[in-house]
């Protein structure tokens, strides 16, 4: 009886080291994956700023967003829609000029399976979303909110 017992302990503890092992295995895999996110994320997003024919092969027009330009929108009901001919592409690069140099900063925040990248000026009303989604093992813009408030 006192063996049983012994192997019933014995294997329960190799058991519990097993599942550890697996645990920071698992957990190790999952960091290898989001850093290779965020690296593909970094590519895609500097093609999409560079190449106008790439960035618009990722954006399926009308687009979701908020325009606060757009004096009869409702944003409350209903979302903006951006036509082709109306959204246009701003870059950290199209503030950096003369004393806005230092006002202008760039966030990325990651939720879920979403990346939003964002342009703002601290304290003036000024901010540009991008809300980007991978879609058949692709980046797309999926939401683009203008506020120059």
């Amino acid at each position: 009886m006192r063996i049983l017992k012994i192997l019933i302990i014995v294997f329960f503890v190799s058991s519990c080291t097993k599942n550890k092992a697996d645990l920071n295995q698992f957990q190790k895999s999952q960091k290898v994956i989001e850093q290779k996110s965020s690296e593909d994320f970094d590519s895609f997003f500097k093609s999409f700023s560079l190449d106008k024919n790439f960035r618009l092969m990722h954006i399926k027009f009308p687009l979701k967003g908020f325009n606060s330009d757009e004096s009869e929108f409702d944003s409350l009901n209903k979302p903006y829609l951006w036509k082709k001919e109306d959204w246009i592409f701003y870059s950290e690069e199209d503030f950096k000029t003369g004393k806005t140099k230092d006002e202008v900063k760039t966030d990325k925040i990651k939720k879920d399976s979403l990346i939003i990248y964002r342009i703002f000026k601290e304290n003036s009303g000024y901010d540009i979303q991008y809300t980007f989604k991978k879609i058949d093992n692709k980046w797309n813009l999926i939401y683009y909110s203008y506020k120059n408030f």
